[in-house]
């Protein structure tokens, strides 16, 4: 298995969903009547995607070097970011639209948010294992500020508390960005080897 192609084709993939996500966001969002309020929710939206963008591909390197042998960690995990990726970007055209309940609102973005985070999160999880410890505390994090989020009243700023939970991760993520890889001479799955 080549890690580097499978990671540049994912990441590729990923770029074309978060460019379907504006894209889509945009057309839905282009015959509105804007109001201030609606305006600072579409740019809350905006900010979010960048931030998920963040999020997602800067700790992207740390799996290029590692030496996968299957890649299913990566393939795998891959379905439910594209799901969380999806619902997260829906939920900003909903919530610029104001045109949801609130109850459905919540239990959207919490299916978004555990996809996204839980599905980013698989592939560093198995395939780098100094990185567990933070990657779990990184991930409760980002849950309990979602939980604070979903407390709030109105669609726009659950938005808000979401935006700011993935930017709360992206700033907990830059503590493990430079931590070097642990070498491994053999496969780390010992069916494969035969161990």
């Amino acid at each position: 298995m080549h890690t580097e192609h499978l990671i540049e084709r994912v990441g590729l993939l990923t770029i074309i969903m978060l460019g379907e996500s504006v894209s889509s966001l945009s057309m839905g969002l282009a015959n509105i009547s804007w109001t201030v309020e609606r305006l600072l929710t579409a740019a809350t939206g905006f900010v979010m995607i960048s931030g998920i963008w963040w999020v997602y591909f800067d700790s992207f390197h740390l799996l290029t070097k590692q030496k996968l042998t299957t890649g299913h960690s990566v393939l795998y995990s891959h379905f439910f970011v594209f799901i969380g990726l999806s619902i997260l970007a829906s939920l900003i055209r909903h919530a610029t639209l104001d045109d949801i309940v609130v109850s459905d609102f919540r239990v959207l973005s919490v299916i978004g948010a555990v996809c996204f985070f839980i599905g980013k999160q698989y592939g560093y999880f198995m395939e780098r294992p100094e990185l567990r410890r933070q990657l779990v505390v990184n991930t409760l994090v980002v849950f309990v500020l979602t939980g604070f989020a979903l407390l709030l009243s109105r669609t726009s700023y659950i938005l808000l508390g979401l935006t700011a939970a993935v930017i709360c991760y992206a700033f907990l993520s830059l503590r493990y960005l430079n931590v070097p890889p642990q070498r491994h001479d053999r496969p780390r799955d010992s069916a494969i080897t035969g161990d």
